[in-house]
């Protein structure tokens, strides 16, 4: 019996696990003791499966949340528990709206099951999540408000970075991800580290919702707490307080 037996903790990527591009070292080493003391660690991110061990080395041990809470997978990505898709239809009304109203700076549709798709403005396919990358913050915030206004009832919508709206279907998200997850691993307590919009319901969701020192107003009020790390060393922090504050002996 390890002394995290029972304790699901789910991290953001961006901004929250990884710092300038790295995860350091003292991160690594808690995340690596927390598995080794029979805590499940895993990811919950807007990437794809692949992407955190791809680019960091560091193995997650039980599903990953991937396409910002629109799969449950492996790290491989092929054996999916949840995939949640935009109907091809609704996908061309949102593009239709769009584009009609607003400069776009870049835009695409992920799918889980054939990548990142061509940058056209009429889909060919359903799609996990939009992403459109507006010129600057204001017009990011006035496109959130339209959609929100125009597709309430289809749609969830937030932004993973200020410029950054994203828009995935209705009822999916990584809250509802990470609910589902401890269930599936029948976990005692889910613990979530995350700094942005598209955070917000994961750190709602959770036992225990962390927001680190660098994560935006709209994160910090969500969550539990606040680390005092931020995401250099912030999960790192938040192993040691699990074990120090939510562990019985």
């Amino acid at each position: 019996m390890g002394i995290f037996d029972g304790v699901l903790l789910c991290s953001d990527i961006d901004g929250t696990l990884v710092c300038e591009g790295e995860v350091s070292r003292e991160t690594e080493d808690a995340i690596e003791f927390f598995k080794s003391e029979g805590g499940l660690f895993t990811v919950s991110t807007g990437r794809y499966p692949s992407h955190f061990k791809d680019n960091f080395g560091i193995e997650v041990n039980t599903h990953v949340i991937s396409v910002n809470g629109t799969v449950i997978s492996d790290e491989s990505g092929k054996n999916i528990l949840y995939n949640s898709k935009l109907p091809l239809e609704l996908i061309n009304r949102i593009y239709d709206y769009v584009f009609s109203r607003y400069e776009i700076e870049n835009f695409w549709a992920a799918d889980i099951d054939r990548m990142d798709l061509p940058y056209k403005r009429k889909a060919d396919y359903p799609s996990n999540k939009l992403m459109f990358v507006p010129y600057d913050e204001k017009s990011a915030l006035a496109l959130m408000g339209d959609l929100n206004t125009a597709f309430a009832s289809e749609v969830n919508i937030s932004r993973s970075w200020p410029v950054g709206v994203e828009v995935i279907p209705e009822g999916s998200g990584k809250g509802f991800c990470v609910s589902r997850l401890k269930e599936i691993t029948g976990s005692r307590i889910l613990v979530c580290a995350g700094d942005y919009e598209n955070d917000i319901t994961m750190l709602r969701a959770a036992d225990v919702g962390f927001a680190v020192k660098n994560a935006v107003f709209g994160a910090k009020e969500a969550a539990d707490r606040t680390t005092v790390s931020d995401s250099r060393t912030a999960v790192a922090e938040i192993i040691e307080t699990i074990q120090k504050e939510y562990i019985k002996e």
